[in-house]
């Protein structure tokens, strides 16, 4: 399976960094979602009947994954490698002061433009 996947690295890198971006991220939601939700957790409900899974929250981080997070930055540390070489120092502050927060604000940004709208698939 290793090798099936350095191989797709390989010949597709964009389309392979966006599902892997994608399934990390919805995998994380699902985590998140279910850690909230576990007895004795601050925001657990009620009654064992009342936990449910945010299905349209983790598809939308999914499609979030792809799109900001798959792609474009593979795209932005590949450019950081060749023009950067081994070294890690300027690599982090460059990515530290370039992508962070831009990466953050835009997550929460579109995140709640999507919660006010009434959701993501809709």
């Amino acid at each position: 399976m290793w090798a099936a996947y350095t191989r797709a690295l390989q010949t597709h890198p964009l389309r392979t960094n966006a599902a892997s971006a994608s399934v990390i991220a919805a995998s994380g939601d699902a985590l998140a979602q279910w850690l909230e939700q576990r007895p004795g957790a601050p925001r657990a409900p009620a009654t064992p009947a009342a936990v449910r899974w945010d299905a349209e929250r983790t598809g939308y981080i999914f499609v979030w994954g792809a799109v900001w997070m798959g792609a474009p930055m593979s795209l932005w540390y590949r450019w950081l490698a060749t023009r950067f070489g081994d070294a890690v120092a300027p690599k982090l502050v460059l990515n530290q002061v370039a992508t962070v927060r831009r990466t953050t604000c835009s997550f929460c940004h579109s995140y709640s433009i999507c919660a006010d709208s009434g959701g993501f698939f809709i």
